[in-house]
């Protein structure tokens, strides 16, 4: 996981609610963080090979998303998977972790700030070293 020549970290942003993808990808872009999204979709995969972080938007932590969030994982176990939750996923934190999730994060508590931060410390570790929610 190494940041891209322009010193700007490839994140891919997956969000099913579709009126969520542009307020999330302005946050995302107007953290202290240097970000390029790679992929900017409500769709359940883009094609994220090179992306360095996933962000995974969840409102709901039910078969579907389980499913969705234990694919991810499997299909690219070394890129850091951030969850981006609902108030659904929020609270069941701790599972979306053991489903394959490295950090969990409430979209209501959700600042430009706190999302810099939490791809800068995921650039930082390898995914498989820790996990830990919010």
């Amino acid at each position: 996981m190494n940041a891209m020549h322009d010193g700007s970290i490839k994140v891919a942003l997956i969000e099913p609610e579709a009126g969520d993808v542009g307020w999330i990808s302005e946050m995302v872009r107007s953290g202290d963080a240097p970000v390029s999204v790679t992929d900017e979709i409500a769709a359940e995969r883009p094609d994220i090979a090179d992306a360095e972080i996933i962000l995974l938007g969840l409102g709901d932590l039910g078969e579907v998303e389980i499913e969705a969030l234990t694919r991810l994982h499997a299909g690219f176990p070394q890129t850091p998977l951030i969850v981006l939750a609902g108030p659904g996923v929020a609270a069941r934190a701790g599972e979306a972790v053991g489903f394959g999730a490295q950090h969990v994060l409430a979209k209501s508590g959700l600042t430009p700030a706190k999302l810099s931060s939490a791809l800068r410390y995921f650039l930082r570790y390898a995914p498989d070293e820790l996990t830990h929610t919010a």
